[in-house]
């Protein structure tokens, strides 16, 4: 007997030496002996990934960036009820063994003698890390040997509370989801502090198998592995007999995740990341940043609203039920703001429906701007000694060949520049775009923050080129801020998951930059009129917002673009409706894009436009259509070395004189 049980201690120590020596090569040979400390943390945050948030200006929550779904939570963010039901599932030592379960490991191996095939098993959560955070799903002898070195190493590098957390947070629960708290969101919708105790219990049951037990595709196999969890937390002592009944019994109401990402702001969500990765070089899905944007999530959702809006005011342009059906959906329409003292973006919509389409118009679309350009034709004009009062005869001409049109407007009359201006006239723009050069007003149109190339036509004069939703919002932010351009920026600053910042718009000097192009008194003149545009002109659906607004609308040929541009103190809103089809004669900037401008505005005007009033300017009251000085007249503004004349236009002398004079303020 002795010499038997000799034989086999010697039997074992050969056993133990060989297995020692044949461990310790396996280890050697694929370099894990060399690891350091560090070398194990870095593999382990390079493989851990984090949902990148995005937030409004305010700090709400409004988006989220990630490759695989994943919420990164404390161990002591974690309910106390489902670390338990955890343990009693997959690794009840945990809080007791170094790394690795013995007995377990020598049921594996006798296991595998008796059915000669390896079989992955006695596996402990640190052991589950290793695999799943450093090494392969590979089933070899190699690899768990090298699995139960790397335990035990974690062991003594990390609590157990963070080896919890790396378990807790990091394995694939299927459907998407990484970790517990992500979990709680894609099958219940969830924060995980709002999870019952049910559902507590059935997220603990996926980490063995996500696929087989998922409560989607297999409901009944998913209620089986709950009640395994509840049994093993029962048997554990963590739930008592009443409990453990009633929580078996209790229906555990899925909801199937829905992303915030295209509810909210989708539109802008999209431009944040592009704007991210170009500022980070890099893309920022499950990087754990924490984005500040610049986005008011009050005022994108009404934003949204008033974009909604658009059919009720189709079928009220166009009776014909079908009809307005027809056009309704050839339209698209889009809606963003800005501060004009900042160039901070606060809302954007960038089509009617981002679940059918995701082209946001506002940053890749290039549309003709029509009456939206006719500013830069008359900014110049004043720059270079025109004023308002300046008469300009109404008549049919001809450039090169180029016959415009104007909208509902009578020929062979006078009116001031004033009111050729806010009435919109294209045959006056035209005109004094010519005499002014066309090479010159493109030139200057570059200066006051028009970026795309503009065509070398006549039609220019009156918006007949395409430009980006961009250069619309920097030209009349010209006008909105005394002649300077802020450049138009979406984020305020850039966490990294320790909270340190990577990225701040004060230090941006691509972004947070400011230029002034035009004078103060010139951006003031052009803005009383188009303030004026609002009292009297195109724009005079809005006249009871008058001096609160300033604004102009655009109307292309065939109503394929139909714009609003208005600003009050603290915002300069852009809205775009259009079709790469043919619209109705009713369909205009007027009729469609002030009614979504205003039900987006309306609530949030609350004080006039207060630009100071430079000692360099004086107004008068003036006769629109002559141009002369009266005291029934309306208001203009005039440099005080070019102040109006006081002669009567011929015209007026022959309207007195035939006694068909009807009063001055009949054609306002």
């Amino acid at each position: 007997m002795k010499r038997v049980i000799v034989i086999l201690s010697i039997i074992s120590s050969m056993i133990f030496v060989a297995l020692f020596v044949y461990s310790y090569n396996t280890l050697n040979k694929n370099n894990i002996l060399s690891l350091t400390n560090d070398d194990i943390k870095k593999i382990i945050t390079n493989k851990i990934e984090q949902n990148t948030i995005v937030y409004d200006k305010s700090g709400e929550k409004i988006g989220e960036f990630f490759s695989n779904y994943s919420i990164q939570l404390n161990y002591d963010d974690i309910p106390p009820f489902l670390i338990q039901a955890i343990i009693s599932t997959e690794d009840r030592k945990f809080y007791n063994h170094s790394g690795l379960d013995y007995k377990a490991i020598l049921r594996a191996i006798k296991n595998m003698i008796l059915t000669r095939s390896f079989h992955q098993g006695a596996s402990t959560i640190t052991q589950q890390i290793v695999k799943n955070l450093i090494l392969t799903h590979k089933r070899t002898i190699e690899r768990k040997i090298i699995e139960a070195y790397l335990s035990l190493k974690l062991e003594k590098m990390f609590s157990k509370k963070e080896i919890f957390e790396f378990y807790a947070n990091n394995m694939f629960l299927g459907n998407g989801s990484y970790g517990v708290a992500a979990a709680a969101r894609r099958y219940f919708n969830k924060d995980i502090h709002e999870l019952l105790p049910e559902q507590m219990a059935l997220i603990a049951g996926l980490f063995q198998s996500p696929s087989k037990y998922n409560p989607f595709k297999h409901p009944e196999l998913a209620k089986q592995r709950q009640k395994i969890v509840l049994t093993g937390m029962y048997e554990n002592g963590f739930i008592n007999d009443e409990e453990y009944f009633a929580l078996l019994n209790r229906d555990l109401n899925y909801a199937p995740y829905t992303s915030i990402n295209n509810t909210i702001a989708p539109y802008f969500l999209d431009y944040i990341k592009e704007e991210v990765t170009e500022i980070l070089k890099q893309k920022p899905d499950g990087k754990g940043y924490r984005i500040y944007t610049t986005l008011d999530l009050q005022r994108q959702l009404k934003a949204q609203q008033s974009i909604d809006s658009l059919p009720s005011i189709v079928s009220n342009l166009i009776k014909d039920e079908k009809l307005a059906e027809k056009y309704l959906s050839l339209m698209e329409a889009s809606l963003i703001s800005i501060d004009p003292k900042t160039g901070a973006i606060l809302t954007m919509i960038g089509g009617r429906d981002f679940n059918k389409s995701q082209f946001n118009t506002t940053t890749s679309s290039l549309r003709s701007l029509g009456s939206l350009f006719k500013p830069v034709v008359y900014t110049l004009a004043l720059l270079q000694g025109k004023k308002w009062s300046d008469l300009m005869f109404i008549s049919p001409i001809s450039v090169a060949g180029y016959r415009p049109k104007n909208v509902n407007s009578s020929f062979l009359k006078e009116a001031t520049m004033m009111k050729a201006f806010y009435s919109s006239l294209n045959t006056s723009a035209v005109e004094l775009g010519t005499s002014l050069g066309l090479d010159e007003v493109i030139s200057f149109a570059e200066r006051l923050g028009i970026r795309t190339p503009l065509k070398h036509e006549y039609g220019t004069f009156i918006g007949s080129s395409d430009v980006s939703f961009f250069d619309i919002l920097r030209l009349y932010e010209v006008y909105a801020n005394q002649g300077v351009i802020n450049e138009i920026y979406s984020i305020e600053k850039i966490l990294d998951p320790s909270g340190r910042v990577i990225y701040d718009i004060a230090s941006d000097t691509k972004r947070n930059v400011a230029t002034e192009v035009l004078d103060k008194d010139t951006a003031f003149l052009l803005q009383e009129g188009l303030k004026n545009v609002v009292r009297y002109g195109t724009a005079r659906k809005l006249a009871d917002f008058s001096g609160y607004v300033a604004g102009k609308t655009g109307t292309t040929n065939d109503s394929k673009d139909n714009w609003f541009c208005g600003y009050t103190n603290d915002t300069l809103s852009l809205v775009w409706v259009g079709s790469n089809e043919n619209l109705p004669p009713s369909i205009s900037g007027s009729s469609i894009a002030i009614p979504i401008w205003r039900s987006f505005m309306e609530d949030s005007i609350k004080t006039k436009i207060s630009t100071p009033i430079s000692e360099n300017l004086i107004s008068y009251r003036i006769n629109p259509v002559y141009g002369t000085i009266s005291d029934q007249g309306i208001k203009m503004y005039f440099k005080k070395d070019n102040e109006p004349d006081t002669r009567k236009s011929s015209y007026e002398v022959i309207e007195n004189y035939s006694g068909k004079y009807r009063g001055m303020f009949e054609d306002l």
